[in-house]
């Protein structure tokens, strides 16, 4: 897959680059400037697969830039590589044309999960990549409870990678986050809740069963706090609550919805 990379630090230019060749990507091009990768990509004789751009660039930042890239080179991928973790900002970022958000400082193994998706997720489904579905083979209404917007992020990929209907992501757990899950919990099959999140996870889950007791309740990486778990599993609803990993989701969700 090809790449063009654009911030304006030079560290993170380097940065981006060395992570990506090495994990066996090919970097066509960088900028430090919007205005002169806008220029260099329109010369390209074929588009790249993937563009990152920062959002905070003198002249033309990222936001003004997004659009602009995505009527050039419509096909191609566009990921943010921010500082900026402001929920405002992650979400104006997408409706501009961002198909994903990676907050600094980078993580290589995260920067890969998210980039590794991002590239084959198309091709997998066109190749006829696994899907879970729920009753009468409908894809799956599933919200997301993850400790910080990095990790919720790839989350979402992953689930629609699977071919779920990602009803909400967030990583701020506050009442706005309450009534989300009672408007929602009528038709959500699934809610995926990070077992570090900032919040008194058996009460949550108490709250979410007395809604609804027929939704799915998967905890993401149980090992992280046995005694917490043991908390959960000691509620009367534990036949509705799973323990997975990153790893491990794909055999949990076929284990929750084998097959029809």
């Amino acid at each position: 897959f090809t790449f063009y990379c654009i911030d304006d630090s030079v560290f993170i230019l380097k940065a981006l680059k060395e992570m990506i060749t090495s994990f066996g990507g090919n970097v066509v091009g960088a900028s430090a400037r919007a205005f002169d990768a806008y220029m260099q990509i329109h010369k390209l004789e074929v588009p790249p697969d993937v563009i990152t751009t920062d959002l905070s660039m003198p002249q033309i930042d990222g936001l003004e830039l997004l659009p602009k890239l995505k009527a050039l080179c419509p096909q191609t991928k566009v990921v943010v590589v921010s500082a900026v973790g402001k929920k405002e900002t992650i979400k104006q970022s997408v409706l501009l044309g961002a198909d994903q958000y990676i907050l600094k400082p980078l993580d290589p193994e995260k920067v890969f999960k998210i980039l590794d998706f991002i590239c084959h997720r198309d091709a997998k489904t066109n190749f006829g990549q696994d899907r879970v579905y729920g009753n009468k083979n409908k894809p799956l209404n599933v919200l997301v409870l993850q400790r910080s917007s990095e990790t919720a992020q790839v989350m979402h990929t992953v689930l629609e990678w699977f071919g779920c209907k990602v009803q909400g992501v967030t990583h701020e757990i506050d009442k706005t986050l309450l009534d989300k899950i009672t408007s929602l919990h009528a038709i959500l099959d699934v809610i995926f809740i990070d077992i570090k999140i900032n919040y008194d996870l058996v009460a949550l889950i108490r709250t979410i069963i007395s809604m609804n007791q027929n939704t799915f309740i998967v905890i993401m990486n149980p090992e992280d706090d046995v005694h917490l778990l043991r908390q959960v599993y000691s509620l009367d609803v534990y036949h509705r609550i799973l323990g997975s990993t990153e790893n491990t989701l794909f055999e949990t969700m076929k284990k929750l919805f084998p097959s029809r």
